[in-house]
């Protein structure tokens, strides 16, 4: 396995996030969780989640405005999130079955 000294600067950037990236992944995941009641056994999953057709990248229900009720996920309060601008639109919800227990 080579050295962090030998990958180069692009390389080093997708493999290691700074401490600002960081710190965005941790409130994200924090407002998600949040959104799930803390609870692991009512995580939303991959098949649950919104696509942005933009990029393909997988959306937490909690950005989606009005999106809440649908997986009966609730927030404790309403925020205007980051995902909410227009370069995350249109959505569409990924094909799926319902999760069996």
């Amino acid at each position: 396995i080579p050295s962090r000294n030998q990958y180069s600067k692009r390389i080093k950037q997708s493999l290691w996030r700074d401490r600002d990236e960081l710190s965005e992944m941790v409130e994200r995941n924090m407002e998600e969780f949040r959104a799930e009641n803390f609870d692991w056994r009512s995580v939303v999953l991959d098949d649950d989640m919104y696509v942005d057709s933009t990029n393909g990248e997988l959306v937490h229900p909690c950005h989606v405005p009005g999106a809440n009720d649908d997986f009966g996920v609730h927030d404790e309060k309403e925020e205007v999130s980051a995902l909410d601008d227009d370069s995350f639109l249109p959505l569409t919800r990924a094909n799926s079955l319902p999760a069996q227990l």
